[in-house]
């Protein structure tokens, strides 16, 4: 009886685990309802969009301190703002400043906009967007 019991919680567990055996680079997400989950691959092939046209100021070259500075249209409020590298390894997360012109969450980073890797990612919140040419102003 008890080599069953064994038998019996081996094949469980193999079960259990076969059932749970997504890829580490899945993530699923729901639309709020519950009803729906969708599984994406986190692979080179994703395609984030463009923040330009987002409410989103990249100035590579600040005219303060001649580093990075992003500003924030006032919808988003005051999020934690951080450049990704294209593997969403964070290189540098902004430091809220102020805000400005009138009421834009300004943030501040460590280096010049043209020192980031070419693709990089903006993490705004929970957003993710893409800068093409981290040299170059993106309004």
């Amino acid at each position: 009886m008890k080599r069953f019991s064994t038998a019996l919680l081996i094949i469980s567990m193999v079960i259990l685990l076969n059932g749970c055996s997504k890829s580490d680079k899945d993530v699923e997400s729901t639309n709020g309802s519950g009803d729906e989950v969708t599984t994406a691959k986190t692979t080179d092939n994703i395609s984030y969009p463009s923040m330009d046209r987002k409410g989103v100021l990249w100035k590579p070259v600040s005219d303060s301190n001649k580093k990075l500075a992003v500003l924030l249209n006032r919808s988003y409020g005051r999020p934690t703002v951080k450049v990704l590298d294209m593997n969403k390894k964070v290189i540098d997360t902004g430091r809220f400043v102020y805000f400005s012109n009138p009421n834009r969450a300004t943030y501040r980073f460590a280096r010049p906009g043209r020192n980031f890797p070419n693709p990089c990612l903006i993490q705004i919140g929970s957003k993710t967007y893409k800068v093409d040419n981290p040299a170059k102003r993106h309004e």
